[in-house]
């Protein structure tokens, strides 16, 4: 297209270059207008992509504060379970309508300490000091 244009326009180098000029203008600019057009076309996709992450980030933040919440009500429930096991003896049988008050347990652990000490071996006797 351009050697057409330059034959047309004369013989002339100035003609010439004209003419070249010309033509490579009107290819630039097509090829600018594909770049422009690739460029919006990508700004597009950037966007959608951009929603898309945002949106995955969101739905991901979301199940991690429900994890979140769900895991401190489990360490509540346990914690109340471990004082309330604390605070209850394992010799003392709900079921059958035991007393949990301080005066049975203390009974309960000194008869566990008294059984304790006729496991133990007998010791000898101290040397008495003058």
């Amino acid at each position: 297209m351009i050697e057409e244009d330059w034959k047309r326009s004369g013989t002339g180098e100035q003609n010439r270059f004209f003419c070249v000029c010309e033509g490579s203008n009107e290819k630039e600019g097509a090829a600018a207008k594909k770049v422009d057009a690739w460029e919006e076309r990508l700004d597009g996709e950037v966007g959608n992509l951009k929603i898309e992450f945002e949106e995955r980030i969101s739905a991901i933040e979301s199940k991690f504060s429900n994890l979140e919440e769900m895991m401190k009500m489990m360490l509540e429930f346990q914690v109340k379970t471990a004082s309330s096991e604390a605070r209850t003896p394992l010799t003392i049988d709900w079921s059958s309508g035991g007393n949990p008050n301080i005066g049975t347990r203390r009974e309960d652990r000194e008869l566990e300490i008294l059984e304790e000490e006729d496991e133990m071996p007998p010791l000898d006797p101290l040397p008495r000091r003058e």
